[in-house]
């Protein structure tokens, strides 16, 4: 094996991307997915109706948009970061580990003992969230390295790629919220 390649694959070992890929269930691969196609989309749309030259683009985002972006994404995924372990240790004692949620899951799905419920399945919704949380921490930070890094070169294509990765990542948080107020929705009793 080459050894770039060996590198790559220790890497993504050593990020948990294998992990995460088999602890998010196949409707959250189809949302990713779907927030990928929707960012790309967006993209393009607003790429059609930019008529300045490209030069100017690049100029423009130097100026005005890379700091903002940088400081956003980084106050965000700090923020995620500490508020995850909070969220996920209090939707667990307090809506998957209640007796109301057990016995919901235990009528919804044909179950007459605790025994009988498999952990992993029992457990998914509070999976599905801390994958989907793990993965906006992960983009944010990403986006923010990415724009003074990346972001640094006067290039068109790496500043459009700087930009839809924030668009990308906007995305991720959205959903993650959507993901979190679902759960809370069923904690209160509101599904």
């Amino acid at each position: 094996m080459h050894p770039l390649l060996r590198r790559l694959t220790r890497l993504r070992k050593f990020l948990l991307f294998d992990k995460l890929a088999r602890d998010i269930e196949a409707s959250l691969r189809l949302q990713i997915l779907i927030l990928l196609l929707f960012s790309l989309i967006i993209l393009k749309f607003s790429i059609s109706f930019y008529s300045v030259k490209i030069d100017d683009f690049v100029v423009f985002y130097d100026q005005k948009l890379r700091g903002f972006l940088f400081s956003g994404f980084l106050t965000v995924g700090s923020f995620l970061l500490s508020l995850k372990t909070f969220v996920v240790v209090n939707l667990k004692d307090k809506l998957f580990d209640s007796d109301a949620y057990l016995e919901r899951y235990m009528n919804r799905h044909g179950f007459s003992s605790r025994e009988e419920v498999p952990n992993n399945e029992y457990y998914r919704p509070l999976s599905n969230l801390t994958g989907f949380l793990f993965l906006s921490i992960l983009f944010s930070i990403f986006t923010a390295v990415a724009q003074f890094s990346i972001g640094l070169i006067p290039n068109i294509c790496l500043v459009v790629f700087c930009i839809w990765l924030a668009l990308f990542t906007v995305m991720l948080l959205i959903n993650s919220l959507r993901l979190i107020r679902r759960n809370l929705m069923v904690w209160l009793g509101y599904e």
